[in-house]
């Protein structure tokens, strides 16, 4: 989970802040999300599909909390720049 963390970190940088109609809306990395659920998929199939294999298990388990890991990380990067937005925001109505 930490090396999924420090990914998403590094991956979460894509996010966008932008506001339409005074509704503040963001756009996130869509390879994240991509990653996680081809994870989940190949999770269900291997439980599925082969629920006897423990090696797949174990494997696919640790993809899985290795990509969950990077939904943290791109996470804690959408809420440090909510924050720069946010205040970027205020200063700028505050010189007006």
């Amino acid at each position: 989970m930490v090396i999924g963390l420090l990914a998403g970190l590094h991956l979460g940088g894509g996010v966008k802040f932008s506001e339409k109609d005074k509704q503040t809306y963001y756009k996130r990395s869509p390879i994240i999300l991509t990653v996680w659920l081809i994870s989940y998929v190949i999770r269900l199939a291997v439980d599925f599909i082969i629920p006897t294999n423990i090696y797949l298990s174990i494997g696919s388990s640790i993809l899985l909390s290795a990509t969950t890991g990077m939904i943290i990380g791109e996470a804690h990067h959408i809420i440090k720049e909510y924050n720069s937005y946010a205040d970027n925001k205020n200063s700028l109505a505050s010189k007006q």
